[in-house]
């Protein structure tokens, strides 16, 4: 996220996982995920972005 900003990052790790068919989807998958929204600073976790990839991990804000 530091090269391309939180928006390109949050976008470009949502496209990813949706890329992942659902039966690869594991709980090591999901946590990576889950890292990428703890690195980014709580004032950008309201970006559409940011939303978009919690919605998919299912994590409540």
């Amino acid at each position: 996220m530091v090269c391309g900003g939180v928006e390109e990052g949050a976008r470009s790790a949502a496209d990813m996982l949706a890329e992942v068919p659902p039966t690869f989807r594991t709980t090591m998958i999901d946590r990576a995920g889950t890292m990428v929204i703890r690195a980014i600073p709580i004032d950008r976790r309201a970006r559409p972005e940011v939303r978009d990839l919690r919605s998919m991990l299912a994590i409540e804000a």
